[in-house]
């Protein structure tokens, strides 16, 4: 009986020593696809993996922006499209893959477990289109399933049909919400 007690407690004290190990949810790390890393590849790395792109240029959200750059491919995979890439400085910042549209569940069992959902709001920022960045909402207008540890967000619609996997360097959004300054989308 001793003995297996002390064998309880041993089991016990690896799988905590094992979970210790493991990043917390909110530790958000790179995404990786087909060997590419956000945060760490370069445009050099993509031409090797991907080839060159069927468009790149400046991308329509930030078309200002010194150093930014979309590469778009038309790459067919069983789940969509590969892929709208973004670079910062030659660097890979996120990866876009246009889905099939899959649901919420389905998407999530092919990324794999460890997804959990998140509330954003969108603000105004004063620009034309009176939609600025996302930032994190508990009573947001729309809800993203991010796997911090994949470094992978789903966006999907009101329906849950997801139809866009974004593998990035930074988790989704500019943090929590300033409520109190914020105005909302128009």
């Amino acid at each position: 009986m001793r003995r297996l007690c002390l064998l309880a407690l041993a089991v016990v004290a690896f799988a905590a020593a094992a979970n210790a190990q493991q990043p917390p949810v909110g530790n958000w790390q790179p995404g990786k696809y087909r060997g590419l890393v956000t945060g760490k590849s370069t445009t050099d790395d993509v031409i090797r993996v991907l080839g060159l792109p069927s468009w790149q240029g400046k991308p329509q959200e930030v078309p200002d922006v010194p150093g930014e750059e979309e590469w778009s491919y038309t790459i067919a995979t069983p789940q969509g499209e590969c892929c709208d890439l973004f670079f910062k400085n030659t660097l890979l910042e996120s990866i876009t893959l246009r889905l099939n549209s899959m649901m919420a569940g389905e998407a999530q069992q092919f990324f794999g477990r460890g997804f959990v959902a998140v509330r954003f709001s969108t603000y105004d920022d004063g620009s034309e289109t009176g939609s600025g960045p996302i930032c994190e909402d508990p009573k947001g207008d729309f809800t993203l399933l991010v796997n911090p540890r994949k470094g992978i967000s789903l966006w999907s619609d009101e329906r849950g049909i997801v139809k866009e996997a974004v593998y990035s360097d930074t988790r989704p959004g500019n943090g929590k919400c300033d409520t109190k300054n914020m105005k909302p989308s128009k």
